[in-house]
Formats: structure tokens, sequence, C-alpha cells
């Protein structure tokens, strides 16, 4: 903690640095000695670790210089390692008020100030040194004007002693009121106005456990109205977090009594939707994070909510319409946990199919076709019209084309690997992964993305238009997909999901709309690049360009023969277009094409992981590895990711907020490079998927 830490030191003991002074200055003390020499010697027996003589010499400085910084802030130091915790805060505090502080130190103070309010009981005591923690950390954060991660940290310690100490004194209050039957106090008034502050400062997103003690802070104000608001406000802040949604899970009961909503007309649903809403993202976030039994009991749970909930009396007819449509919609979602949790039981057996057998897959025939039902039946509630380009968006439609993108990409993963028959349990079944068609590339021998229009083509083919069930609800999509989509993915911070379900998308050349939709600020070309040959170059030509990008990395997978023949011709090709956009490296700003061959990058990866190392013999086989998390982009990747968003992404009162967890100036100037073919690929390069190729992020 402390600024002046020893370093080797041509003295070793007390008396060397005694017998040094006094050959030095010998007996002579004049005030113009202390001034200049005392901060020295000091300094010296700091070093040593003798305290004491540090103390003495800083202290005669200090009676002439009284607000000399180093002085102050060393014995600051000497006071916090001898345990002196009350001192050392004093003099970082005189320290401070100098221009020369250094403004970290007031962290340092605010974390001394936390370290003495656990100590102390009386809430004056508690009051006056977290008052000064936050203090000091609201000072730092005001002067760097930018994101610190330690700040948040320290006002999460901060507020979690003021949770503490309030319980404590509600405990004790609780018995006094036992006692004599009077009526205890029941708030610490000086806790409130720091905590309303602190829910909307957008830099306090980054951690939702520190919100969770600010509500828990409120609640023990038996502020439940403000609570009831902050829950709502940060719905979807908040919407990854596992921890965020529990907490609102467990104290929906106290609030669905206490909390008083504003708005009568939305007194029926309102309540119901926000329990639901917290409910559902803790069943979406357990099945990736839980192990089966638990993801299974909260799959049984969320259902059973939904179907007991009872409608509210009412004589309002729009009101329980409304209300009605949310249940329909999170009935859907029911649904779709409970096909994800059929996949999760089948995933461990289905992923590798250079290992497989029928009998292997055979084996999961229950979960992968009750899967397959739970999906197809989550699809049959969607309104057919839903978007009036006039109107914003409303959480009614953001839930419902989350939903239908999410289960229609899956429901077509299977179709494109499964066959129909034995996926419906068909007696006329004869194969359990599809067959190839003409419409099907060899994957194995190119580079393949799925289609809409290439897959109708395929099932029409295969299943015929009068066996096909599902045909006309895969037409509505296929119609509706990109606007769907685009609603769905407006906050696209599941790199894996966008990554999917952007795939479709490529080849058709309009996923550029949407990347402009996501990174409004951000030019379509670089800037020279854009006045020297595409001035006169209309909108439109960007699906040419998009259609001839992806036929030239097509022929990165033609006639592969071996591992090592691909390696060459990836080298091949970006030493290709390194020579065409040399010119270009100069800017800094990503534009739409970078992002859109960044998605191209892991497509690729993707592409080669599962056929090579997975042994994926179609598209379709592709696409079920990868929706089962068999390959994921490597974590490099995925923080370039969110340092795009946090960058350049749209601004939304809604987004998620990263600090930490972004790439440095040069690490994203590094990785713009390599995507605009700023690599040194030797042929004698190991192309491991699990290994990290020296500072390169996005090599193969």
């Amino acid at each position: 903690m402390g600024r002046f830490t020893p370093s080797p030191s041509v003295f070793n003991t007390t008396s060397e640095i005694d017998e040094y002074i006094l050959q030095t200055i010998g007996t002579d003390v004049s005030p113009d000695r202390i001034q200049y020499s005392w901060l020295s010697f000091a300094n010296l027996y700091f070093k040593v670790g003798d305290y004491s003589k540090t103390e003495k010499y800083l202290l005669e400085l200090l009676r002439l210089r009284s607000y000399d910084y180093e002085a102050n802030d060393l014995l600051g130091t000497v006071y916090r390692r001898q345990g002196k915790l009350e001192a050392a805060l004093e003099f970082y505090e005189r320290a401070l008020i100098s221009d020369n502080a250094l403004q970290q130190r007031a962290l340092d103070v605010a974390e001394l100030c936390i370290l003495l309010a656990r100590k102390v009981k009386d809430e004056i005591e508690v009051k006056k040194f977290t008052e000064k923690s936050l203090f000091w950390i609201e000072r730092t954060r005001q002067v760097n004007k930018k994101y610190i991660p330690r700040a948040v940290q320290l006002l999460y310690k901060t507020y979690a002693i003021i949770l503490r100490h309030k319980e404590k004194q509600s405990d004790r209050r609780g018995c006094l009121k036992h006692r004599d039957r009077s009526t205890p106090a029941t708030s610490i008034q000086w806790i409130d106005d720091t905590v309303k502050n602190l829910l909307t400062v957008e830099d306090t997103f980054i951690d939702p456990a520190f919100h969770i003690i600010l509500s828990k802070a409120l609640l023990k104000q038996l502020d439940h109205q403000r609570v009831w608001k902050h829950v709502l406000q940060r719905r979807y802040n908040f919407v990854d977090s596992l921890e965020w949604n529990l907490f609102v899970k467990n104290t929906f009961p106290k609030l669905r009594k206490l909390a008083i909503v504003e708005s009568v007309k939305e007194l029926l649903h309102e309540s119901t939707e926000l329990i639901f809403f917290a409910c559902d993202n803790v069943v979406r976030l357990s099945l990736k994070l839980k192990p089966r039994d638990e993801s299974g009991r909260l799959v049984k749970e969320f259902s059973d909510i939904i179907k007991s909930w009872e409608t509210p009396p009412s004589q309002n007819h729009q009101i329980v319409e409304k209300w009605t449509r949310y249940r329909q919609e999170y009935q859907s979602r029911s649904l779709r946990h409970d096909g994800y949790f059929q996949l999760k039981l089948a995933s461990s057996d289905l992923s590798n199919f250079k290992l497989q057998t029928s009998k292997t897959v055979q084996k999961n025939q229950e979960h992968l076709c009750a899967a397959y039902l739970k999906f197809k039946t989550c699809l049959n509630f969607r309104r057919e019209t839903f978007r009036d380009p006039n109107r914003p968006i409303t959480h009614f439609i953001y839930l419902m084309c989350q939903r239908i993108s999410d289960v229609s990409h899956q429901l077509l993963v299977l179709l494109h690997c499964f066959d129909y028959a034995w996926l419906n349990k068909s007696d006329s079944a004869t194969h359990v992964l599809k067959q190839c068609t003409q419409y099907e590339e060899d994957v194995r021998q190119n580079f393949v993305l799925p289609s809409y229009d290439r897959l109708l083509k395929e099932l029409d083919q295969n299943i015929g238009n009068n066996r096909l069930t599902e045909l006309s609800t895969l037409k509505w999509f296929v119609r509706m997909a990109y606007q769907i989509d685009k609603i769905a993915f407006c906050a696209p911070y599941d790199l894996d999901r966008f990554l999917t379900v952007s795939a479709w998308y490529m080849e058709s050349g309009v996923l550029r709309e949407w990347l402009q939709n996501i990174f409004p600020r951000l030019q379509e070309y670089p800037e020279t690049l854009e006045s020297e040959e595409h001035h006169n170059t209309p909108p439109s030509s960007s699906s040419s360009s998009s259609s001839s990008s992806i036929q030239t990395l097509s022929l990165l997978f033609g006639n592969k023969s071996s591992r090592n023949q691909m390696g060459t011709r990836l080298g091949c090709f970006l030493s290709k277009q390194e020579s065409k956009i040399k010119r270009n490296l100069i800017v800094e700003t990503p534009t739409l094409i970078d992002i859109e061959l960044f998605l191209l990058i892991l497509l690729i990866q993707r592409h080669y992981h599962c056929v090579v190392n997975q042994g994926a013999e179609s598209l379709g086989q592709i696409l079920y590895l990868s929706s089962q998390e068999c390959w994921k982009p490597r974590e490099s990747q995925r923080k370039f990711w969110r340092t795009l968003l946090s960058w350049y992404g749209k601004n939304d009162p809604d987004k998620r907020i990263y600090t930490s967890d972004l790439m440095s100036n040069e690490e994203f100037s590094q990785c713009i490079k390599e995507i605009r073919g700023d690599i040194d690929l030797h042929d004698d390069c190991d192309y491991n998927d699990q290994t990290e190729m020296g500072t390169h992020f996005f090599v193969l």
C-alpha cells in the first residue's frame, strides 16, 4: 500500500547511518540543515526498518514545513506499518492536500478508512470513516474522468460495512423493542443520499454485486419503492449476471408486498413480469453454469411457476390481455429451457463425430427428439406482424424476438444435422444423420456457410412439402429472420450466439447493415480507400463485395489434402491481402469491413476445428458441434469483441459495462493489423487451436 517501498541501500544497519550522519553534518542541527537533509536521512532509516528514527526526523521537518507532501506521505506509511491506522490516516490526508499528491493515494486512504471502519462499533465512528472512504473514492473518480475498477471495489467494501452495521443495529433495536415494547428508530439516515446517487452512476455497472449491496442498503432503509425502480432499470444491464438475477428472485416476495407500483395501469403485470424475467435469466444462465441435476430442478421449477401463477381479476380488458401475452411468452421460454436441457443431457456423447457410431447417437434419440419437439412447440406462440417502424421496440417485442431467433436457429441446426424422419421417430427412418444432397458442398473440401434458401430446397427435396409439418413456420422465419435477429441482437454481447447467427447472413452480404446498426459511428471503408476506390460506389455494392470475399476465402478449403496444405493456403491468401491494403494500415480506427472480416476469420477457425479435429462431414454437423460449444472463440478474441462494443458500440442506457477486461490501445491496434493481413506466418507454424502464437490473436 505504501509508496515508499524499501530498495537496496548502501547501509545495512542503523549504526552505519548514525555514523554517516555524524560525519556529514556533525552536530549542526540548524533549520537550514533540517529542511534540506532531514527527509533524506528519514528515508535512509526507513529503508533499514528503523521506524522510530524515521518518525523523529520527519516530525522535526514537519514542525518547519507542516504540509510537506513527501514528509507527510512517508510518515503516514511509517504509522501504517506500525499498525497506528488513525495516525496514518491523519498524515495521508495532510499529504493529499498538496498539488503533488498521487491520485492513487486517495484510494489507499479510502482502503485505510475501510480497515478502521471494520474495527469500530460506535455508529458515529462508522459514519465518520465510511463517509471519508466515500469522499476519497469520489474525488478520485471525478479527477480521473474514467472507469477505475479498484474504486468500484472499494465502494463495494464500504457499503458492505454500512449494511453489516445496519443489520447489527436493527437486531439490537429489535431486542430493545421486545423488552420495553417501544418503537425503535428504523433507519440510519446518513446512508440514504450516497446510495441514491450511486445507483445511476454508469461506471458502477461493472459490478452487479455492488448494486446488490446498494439495494440491500435501501431495503434496510425500508425504501422498497426505490429498490423496485432500480431492479426494473437494471433489467438489461445485469441480464447476464446469475448473482443479480438470483438476488431479484429471492428478494421478490418482499418487494411484491411492500413496493407500491406508481402506475395503476401496470399493476397487474409489472410485478409478475419482473419475477418471470429474473427466473428466466436464472434458468438460462444455470443451463451453462450449473451441473445437470441443479439445471433440471431449475427448469422444472420455472415451468411450475408459470403454470401455477394465477391471473389477477380486473375489469380492464387491455390489462388482462397484456398480462396474458406475457404469460404466453414465458410459457414459450419455459419450453425453450426444457429443450436446451434435453440437449445438455445428450451433449457429452455427441461432441466428436470422428468417434461417433450410429449406436452412440441412437441412444440419445430420446433427448434429441424431445429437444426438437420442445423447440418446435416453442415457436407456436408468435405474432405474424410485430414491428411498427414508427414506434420504439418494446420490452415484450425484444423478448419475443430474442426467443424466436434463439430457438429457430437451434431448430435449423437439428434439421441440418439429423434425418427428419429420425427426429420425428418415424418408422420409415433409415438414417440418423442427414444425407448430403446436390445443394450441399463437401465441407471437407470447401469452406461452406449456411443459407436459409439452400436449407429450404434441401428439406423440400428430402422430405417434400406435404410431409414437412414445420414448412409454414420455416417459411415465415426465413421471411422475417433478418428483422427478428436484428432486434434480438441489438445488444450483441454474447459473441458465441452472435457469431452463430451472423454466419447465416455472411454470404448474402446484408450483415454489414446489421453491423452499421450496432456500430453507427464507424465507416464502412477506411477513409483513404473510400476516397480512392469507393467514392462512386453505391451502398448496394456491399453485397457483391462481401460475396466476392466469401468466394476468395472458400478457396482456402478447395482440394484440401492435408492439414499443412490448409496452413499454406491461408498464408498465401493473407499475403495477397496484405499487398492490397498495406497503404491502409496506418488507419487505427476499425471499419465495418474489419469487423466483418473478424467474424469471418472466426467462422473459418470454427469450420477448420470441427472438420479436422472433430470429424464433421457436413455443414449440419459443424453447426451442431458449434451449438454445443465444442468450439469457442479464444479469450483474446472475446476481449477484442468487448473492446469493440465498449469503444465504438452505440450509446445505450442498457449496455453492459466493461473496464478492466478491455484491450490496451497497443493490443487493439495489433488486432486491427492482423485482421487486415499484417501477420508473419511461417511454413513451420503449428496451427493448433489451443495454442496462442506469440502476440497473434486471429491466426488458426
